[in-house]
This record gives C-alpha cells, sequence and structure tokens, in this order.
C-alpha cells in the first residue's frame, strides 16, 4: 500500500468495523462506591465492570465513555469528508514550468497536502505506515 489516501481509508474502515461491532452509544460511567465503576451504554447494559476505584480510576472510565462508537463513527465521517475535498487531482505546471504531477484538490498544495498527512497521524504505529507521511 503507497498511497497516503488508500491507507487512510482502510484504517477507517477498520475504525467503523470495530465501532459498528461494539455496544451502541451512548456510553457513560457510573461511580457508585457500592457497586464498583461501570461504563454502560445508552440503555444501561454494562459494557464492563470493576469492583473498586483504585483498579481502574474513574479518569480512564469517562475516557472509554466519551470515544464510544457514536463518537467513532462521527470522527470517521469527518474523516472521509476532508479526504474527499483533499484528494488529488492532475496538476500540469504547477509553480515550475513543466511539472506534472498531482495537487490537493482543495488547497493546491502539492499532494498529499498538509491536511491528509495531519489525518494520517494516528495511525503512525501500522505497519503500513511510511515515513514520509510524516507532516
Amino acid at each position: 500500500m503507497n498511497d497516503l489516501v488508500e491507507f487512510l481509508r482502510a484504517r477507517l474502515d477498520e475504525d467503523e468495523q470495530a465501532a459498528r461491532a461494539a455496544l451502541p452509544g451512548p456510553w457513560r460511567t457510573d461511580h457508585n462506591f457500592d457497586q464498583g465503576l461501570r461504563i454502560m451504554d445508552g440503555s444501561g447494559l454494562v459494557i464492563t465492570w470493576t469492583p473498586s476505584f483504585y483498579e481502574r480510576g474513574p479518569a480512564d472510565a469517562e475516557h472509554i465513555a466519551r470515544h464510544d462508537p457514536a463518537r467513532v463513527l462521527a470522527e470517521v465521517e469527518a474523516k472521509r469528508w476532508l479526504i474527499e475535498r483533499h484528494y488529488r487531482r492532475r496538476a500540469p505546471n504547477w509553480d515550475r514550468p513543466g511539472h506534472v504531477g498531482y495537487e490537493c484538490a482543495q488547497c493546491a498544495n502539492e499532494y498529499p497536502c498538509p491536511t491528509l498527512a495531519i489525518l494520517v497521524i494516528p495511525y503512525a504505529d501500522h505497519a503500513d505506515y511510511r515515513a514520509e507521511w510524516k507532516p
């Protein structure tokens, strides 16, 4: 996989699949000293539970609940929207005589533009990530 957009679309597809396989949101936390720390979906179904605040802190639970499937799906959609607006187009004579290459369809930077390079940062630890994509 040598194209940044192809790589990014594949990662977003994986994120979407994982979010759709999880219990639907919105998720919320319940901090009750008698029952421990719980993370629940919108219907009240317990997703995870720990009997002690000391095992996993409330901050961990809030973080997990905050990144529920509905939020992940919204972020995937927003990133796909950005990809479509910053995808490449043929750019003859772009800033240089004789240059025939690609440029961003939105901001006219040489492809890949900084916007796409920024979107791929969260996936930098993936085996197919290429160092030249780093902004």
